[in-house]
């Protein structure tokens, strides 16, 4: 089930992020996290499986769309096709047509979603 964030889930969303962001350090991840917080144009949610967080996506929102910046899963439970029901859900909740991925969004989670074929990868239309 997707969640917005909380401030409740700190820890544990610094831990996702720490998966998949080219800067690990704590203060890097501090700093994405206050940004999630405080900025109004990033979303950030969570997944939950059996009332335990499993993954994230972080989101900024751009015009009439949004443009996906972060996806992590826990590793153990990437096989249960949780990257599409994020996407899924995200795109039920929020009043966008259009959901892009950013060009920091690495090889494995273009190919963890379903993505029109034909397009670059920060115009890809994730239906």
């Amino acid at each position: 089930m997707l969640s917005r964030y909380k401030k409740s889930y700190r820890k544990i969303a610094m831990g996702l992020l720490a998966l998949v962001v080219k800067e690990k350090e704590l203060r890097s991840l501090q700093q994405l996290i206050d940004l999630y917080e405080s900025d109004p144009l990033y979303q950030l949610y969570i997944w939950k499986e059996n009332e335990k967080i499993v993954g994230l996506i972080g989101v900024v929102k751009e015009d009439e769309d949004f443009k996906v910046q972060h996806l992590s899963i826990i590793p153990s439970y990437a096989k249960d096709e949780i990257a599409e029901k994020m996407q899924a859900s995200l795109q039920e909740i929020s009043r966008f047509e259009k959901m892009r991925l950013a060009n920091e969004v690495d090889q494995a989670l273009m190919e963890a979603l379903p993505i029109s074929k034909g397009k670059g990868p920060t115009e890809q239309a994730i239906s």
